[in-house]
């Protein structure tokens, strides 16, 4: 009997050291269970937030280009539920290298509970270009006849609109002392097609060769400019009362060094009276933010010696008064040994609600605008518009870009000399407006 009794203790003992055992496992196995599932969770959620904070640092680069006309003041921090959106902006790449002129970096930071995602992009400026028509016109003719007279000394490349009939002449058909044959030189040497446009029921006559044709259209005018943003500024000048900051009374004069329009506020220098330069360079702008000099008086840009006066690109003049460039000075960097395809985007202007005029040995390189008169003696490349009379007669002009003209400052209306090479690659408008485009392939996750 006692060995019985033993034997089912025994018995006892092993189910419930087994009982144990498994109770241990499976709490073991609970345990493991719960942690897992916890961490499961815990990956989960964090996967969540982190693929929220992306969306929202995707959302923020959308919202940036939508904005783009705004860009440089987009900065700041936009936030929502349980999250934000953190903008800025940089003129810098990630290595801290400079960006090209005219890009800008935008970062995006999308913040969801405790994670973060960064984007960042790459925009360039681009500007409103669609002002500018795509022909070359000079609007009226004011002879009595309604007669323009091309002489055998003047030469041209590409298509110009004339509002009025056109004769061509050659040195046989009145100069004696001339070549015969010595004719306008028209599209010759053969480069741009080179047309002359006349209103339906107007002719051109006169000599003519293969280089050149003739053609009519409907009567063209001037592209109407909004001049607010000049006259604006201008009455701005007038306003200054006591030099202080950016705001200088009386005339202002400097003979040689450096006047760097960055160090004034808003990269503006109002001037309510003269500018007088001497030798000097100007220098201080970017095409995002361009130097601007606005002027109630005359402005003259003269040497100091053998010192031109010099001055950089994105750079903007404004003046109530005249604007002389005298000889050997330069008003933008000269891009001549470039085909006008390759040249670089630029937001040089000069504006005069007077007279521009360009003397001999001077090269302007910008959009030159006046309501009232421009002259060109020398070299100009860009876009010319004139609300009433341009001069163009003398020997050594030259000029390359896109011509907008009321009519041409001569009783018998005519071009006697100079040279013309006329296409529609200009310089940017500034105050028509900017925008920004991404550069493609720069969206990037850092």
């Amino acid at each position: 009997m006692r060995l019985h009794k033993l034997h089912h203790e025994e018995k006892g003992f092993v189910f419930a050291s087994a009982a144990i055992v498994v109770a241990v496992i499976l709490g073991i196995a609970i345990v493991y269970l719960t942690r897992s599932q916890a961490i499961n969770s815990m990956q989960a959620a964090d996967t969540y937030s982190g693929s929220q904070s992306y969306w929202s640092a995707l959302s923020g680069v959308e919202y940036a280009i939508e904005n783009s006309v705004d860009l440089e003041n987009i900065s700041g921090t936009y936030t929502y539920y349980n999250g934000s959106v953190t903008l800025s902006t940089s003129s810098l790449y990630q290595n801290g290298n400079q960006l090209p002129d005219g890009s800008i970096r935008l970062i995006s930071k999308g913040i969801h509970g405790e994670t973060y995602r960064r984007l960042e992009v790459l925009f360039e400026v681009v500007y409103n270009q669609d002002f500018w028509p795509e022909l070359s016109l000079i609007q009226e003719i004011e002879h009595e006849d309604n007669l323009f007279n091309i002489h055998n000394n003047f030469g041209m490349n590409g298509s110009l609109y004339i509002g009025g009939n056109v004769y061509v002449q050659c040195s046989d058909e009145g100069d004696d002392d001339d070549d015969e044959g010595n004719c306008a030189s028209l599209g010759d040497p053969p480069g741009l097609p080179t047309t002359l446009y006349v209103p339906t029921g107007n002719i051109v006559t006169g000599s003519f060769n293969s280089h050149f044709g003739w053609s009519t259209i409907a009567p063209l005018q001037l592209p109407v400019m909004d001049l607010t943003p000049y006259t604006s500024r201008i009455t701005s000048a007038y306003e200054v009362t006591e030099t202080s900051g950016n705001e200088y009374l009386g005339n202002y004069s400097m003979s040689s060094g450096v006047l760097d329009i960055s160090q004034y506020e808003g990269n503006v220098f109002y001037i309510n009276g003269k500018l007088t330069l001497k030798g000097v360079t100007v220098a201080g702008g970017t095409i995002i933010e361009p130097g601007i000099i606005v002027t109630t008086g005359k402005v003259d840009l003269m040497n100091l010696g053998l010192s031109p006066t010099v001055i950089g690109d994105n750079i903007i003049i404004i003046s109530d008064s005249d604007i002389t460039f005298h000889s050997d000075a330069q008003f933008g960097t000269n891009y001549s040994g470039l085909p006008p395809e390759d040249w670089p985007s630029t937001v040089n202007l000069i504006y005069s609600n007077d007279k521009i005029s360009i003397n001999h040995d001077t090269d302007v390189w910008g959009q030159i605008i006046s309501p009232s008169e421009i002259q060109v003696h020398g070299n100009a490349h860009g876009v010319i518009w004139c609300g009433d009379q341009f001069e163009f007669n003398d020997p050594n002009a030259f000029f390359e870009g896109a011509l907008y003209v009321h009519h041409i400052d001569d009783p018998h209306d005519q071009f006697v000399n100079g040279y013309m090479n006329l296409h529609h690659i200009v310089p940017i408008n500034y105050f028509e407006g900017l925008s920004y485009q991404v550069i493609e392939g720069s969206l990037n996750e850092f």
